[in-house]
């Protein structure tokens, strides 16, 4: 049984979304999970937002609940890590996402997750390739403005974490939107996680699972590999290649890119090619989300600047 306000975690990608979901969201840590992120993606995420019906998500997310938790008090997790909006297209339905959250939970408790910009772009980057980009980072870093009138695609302006905090703050009210750091839990996991567990009324726990190590990086010799292979497949990402790519095809060029085991060319090569990758994107992303952590910052009293993200001195 369960009376709780519900968790809406929301992501974002690359900040720990799977060890939430794996690790922390269980029963045995108070949790419930009566959805998985590809039933969110399809009820709510995909759902036309005309189509949408709020009621009939919040009864059924609840009954999956009740059967979930059962005689224990539980605390309803909806996770997500796509509820920010979809990176890949500038998180163009960010803002629609949120209204569907708040109609169906206005009483829900909001986690997001952060992580300095240019260890998300690394990171971001990686996933686009796993799944068919042909680009490299340059083009990603310089999406041309005008391509969003067409159709979404991606831009800086999605990691301006202010922006989406604050919407969620003016929807659900600042003291039920929690934001933390994917640093924090580097430095301090065992805060991370006792600060989810307070933000929820939980009891503290002991014994938390913060050593395993879910989605391990890949090299960058290994990603730029796969990505020049990406170009001779045409898909939602390329529209040039030469070859058709099916559905199946591409999630087996996924699994092996996944599975791959680092090699000597990996281990000479990949130590300069990330010093190569780090400079560009630095010097591509000098001072563009300066405000922006001041900004993000000022709302969540996150110590920003002492985790690394770029800041005023």
């Amino acid at each position: 049984m369960t009376d709780q306000a519900p968790l809406l975690h929301i992501g974002y990608p690359k900040c720990l979304s799977t060890w939430l979901q794996q690790c922390l969201f269980r029963a045995e840590f108070g949790f419930s999970k009566p959805l998985n992120p590809f039933d969110i993606q399809l009820e709510l995420v995909s759902h036309n937002p005309l189509d949408f019906d709020h009621a009939a998500f919040r009864a059924g997310f609840l009954q999956r609940s009740e059967r979930a938790a059962g005689e224990q008090q539980l605390v309803p997790v909806c996770s997500s890590e796509n509820l920010v909006g979809a990176l890949s297209h500038g998180g163009y339905n960010a803002r629609c996402n949120a209204d569907k959250l708040h109609a169906c939970f206005p009483e829900g408790r909001v986690l997001i997750v952060i992580r300095e910009q240019q260890s998300m772009l690394r990171s971001l980057y990686r996933t686009l390739v796993a799944w068919g980009n042909p680009y490299g980072i340059e083009r990603l870093l310089n999406s041309p403005p005008h391509w969003r009138h067409i159709a979404p695609a991606f831009q800086l302006e999605a990691f301006e974490y202010h922006r989406l905090i604050a919407y969620y703050q003016q929807k659900f009210g600042a003291e039920r939107v929690k934001v933390l750091c994917f640093e924090q839990f580097r430095l301090d996991p065992n805060g991370f996680a006792g600060a989810i567990l307070d933000y929820c009324e939980l009891p503290a726990a002991e014994a938390l699972p913060v050593d395993r190590q879910l989605n391990p990086g890949s090299s960058l010799f290994g990603i730029e590999k796969k990505r020049l292979a990406n170009r001779a497949y045409r898909n939602i990402y390329n529209s040039n290649g030469l070859l058709d790519e099916t559905e199946q095809r591409q999630y087996q060029r996924m699994a092996d890119f996944r599975g791959r085991r680092e090699g000597l060319l990996d281990r000479l090569l990949s130590p300069a090619m990330e010093r190569r990758f780090r400079k560009r994107v630095a010097t591509q992303l000098e001072g563009r989300f300066r405000d922006s952590n001041a900004r993000t910052q000022a709302l969540t009293g996150l110590p920003l600047a002492e985790l690394g993200y770029d800041l005023d001195d």
